[in-house]
């Protein structure tokens, strides 16, 4: 038997670990300006040493002064004065607004990121702004069409209220919990017509009194309507074989609606003092005699200018005109969402002192501030390069995208690319055109043409032969895309024009 050879060999390799500010300011990147704004409280209830107050405010966290922190109160002994403090503090922070999501701030969120004319946009806010906190119009919702505009019409006004009521929550945007019902039923199933059935004007038959002997009424109420309407259609009736209707099947249907919400809203805030909040802020820059425009590019400083390429026309002309073509814009981000932070100034003058808990105390406070200023300087110079690069978009409005994904920004911050994929998390520009989530700018790259361009051309397609006697199929959008320069394929056409919400050319009118 041969005998076992035993061998110690020393392997050298390196690791990299990831120290504990480095987790810190990863999670932080990650948040929005509201889980921060929580963190924050949430740091300064935890070490004495972190000292906030409200920008704009005088105020901040009151500690005790130097003479009554001693090793004993440190360690856990809390003396009357801290208490007190303690207390008043306690006071000011369940005195805060409630800072859930609302449901108009959730819908209003997911409209901002539809490609919308101005007035489609407008009248989906009013519509947004109309609704009950359960989810339901206040008004007539044919109250807010502005006859001042002519493209708000009926056909609009539909348009607008189908999309809100597929957003999520699924069936608000509706006159009442009978409505919901049904939009929810068509939004998670077409092909549930037996529910439908029951939920368009039928719904008593599935409650009490009913409700025992609710899948027998069904049946026969379903074959006397089939009778009345064998001539023509009549919402469900049409699409529904008797021959298939059992007890089981109406049942099956009758747990289905039971699977529906009456109320949609319910779990969201019923007010939030703002809606859906900006995180950054990007406006173009201008003055009088144009002196600023030629100011040096800083990302640092929020400052992106955009010159002229040397392709373009304008590149050739002289010093002034080329000065007017020049774009500055001025990037900022919100820091009046945030309390300032600072290093209390009573432990400041005991860092000399050799108590654990207050050096401690201090460098985790240090760490902490550092951190966010890190978050903060990340965010603003991802967004510079966003504007950089999506100069157009900021410059004429949506259709203007241009093809980026979060590795190109990555690359020039100099960070991995999932760091910018936690930039873009929850977090919100507000600039001329609206309010947009950061993900809105990163696309992916359809033939060299950003998504948001062949869906801006695609509904310009349509909008121009709408009064077609014969209405383009997809095939022909595919191949006017093509003659503009975008090549894309039928299925693909199919797809987007789905997510515009418009018909085939089968059912368009």
């Amino acid at each position: 038997m041969a005998a076992i050879d035993f061998q110690q060999t020393l392997k050298q390799s390196q690791l990299q670990v990831m120290s504990q500010k480095q987790i810190q300011v990863m999670n932080m990147l990650a948040m929005s300006s509201s889980d921060l704004r929580e963190e924050i409280y949430r740091q300064a209830e935890e070490n004495p040493a972190l000292e906030l107050r409200e920008r704009g405010s005088s105020l901040s966290k009151k500690m005790p002064s130097p003479s009554r922190i001693d090793s004993t109160r440190i360690t856990g002994n809390v003396s009357q004065a801290a208490q007190e403090a303690s207390k008043t503090y306690q006071q000011a922070l369940e005195s805060k607004q409630d800072f859930r999501k609302s449901l108009k701030s959730n819908l209003l969120s997911q409209l901002h990121m539809e490609d919308l004319s101005k007035e489609e946009m407008d009248l989906g806010e009013k519509l947004i702004y109309n609704l009950s906190d359960k989810g339901f119009h206040m008004l007539s919702p044919i109250s807010f069409i502005d006859k001042g505009h002519p493209e708000q019409k009926t056909e609009m006004l539909n348009k607008i209220i189908s999309l809100i009521q597929s957003f999520s929550p699924e069936g608000c945007c509706t006159k009442n919990s009978e409505e919901s019902l049904y939009v929810q039923a068509r939004l998670k199933d077409k092909n549930q017509h037996l529910a439908l059935f029951i939920l368009n004007g039928r719904l008593d038959f599935i409650n009490p009194p009913l409700a025992d002997r609710a899948t027998k009424k069904i049946i026969s109420y379903l074959a006397e309507q089939k009778k009345m309407f064998a001539l023509k259609e009549e919402d469900e009736i049409s699409k529904i074989e008797l021959s298939d209707v059992s007890e089981d099947t109406v049942q099956k249907a009758i747990d289905f609606i039971r699977t529906l919400t009456p109320f949609p809203a319910q779990g969201f805030g019923i007010e939030e003092a703002h809606y859906v909040a900006p995180d950054v802020y990007v406006e173009q820059y201008a003055d009088s005699d144009g002196s600023d425009l030629l100011a040096e590019e800083d990302f640092s400083k929020g400052i992106v200018v955009v010159k002229p390429k040397a392709d373009r026309p304008e590149a050739h002309t002289d010093a002034h005109e080329k000065r007017q073509a020049t774009t500055v814009w001025k990037v900022r981000t919100a820091k009046d969402r945030l309390p300032a932070l600072s290093i209390d100034k009573s432990f400041e003058q005991l860092s000399s002192s050799k108590n654990k808990a207050v050096t401690e105390g201090i460098k985790k406070a240090r760490d902490f501030i550092e951190s966010i200023q890190y978050r903060q300087d990340t965010l603003l110079s991802a967004v510079c390069i966003i504007v950089k690069k999506q100069h157009e978009f900021f410059k004429k409005g949506p259709g203007h995208l241009a093809a980026l994904k979060q590795k190109d920004v990555a690359d020039i911050l100099g960070v991995h690319e999932t760091t910018v994929s936690r930039i873009a998390n929850s977090k919100y520009i507000q600039c001329q055109w609206g309010l947009f989530e950061i993900k809105y700018f990163f696309n992916n790259a359809v033939a060299d043409t950003s998504r948001d361009k062949v869906l801006f051309e695609i509904k310009q397609i349509l909008e121009e032969h709408k009064n077609d006697t014969k209405k383009l199929s997809d095939q022909k959008v595919s191949d006017e895309l093509s003659a503009r320069g975008i090549s894309v394929a039928r299925r693909t056409v199919a797809k987007y024009r789905a997510q515009l919400n418009i018909e085939s050319s089968y059912n368009r009118q």
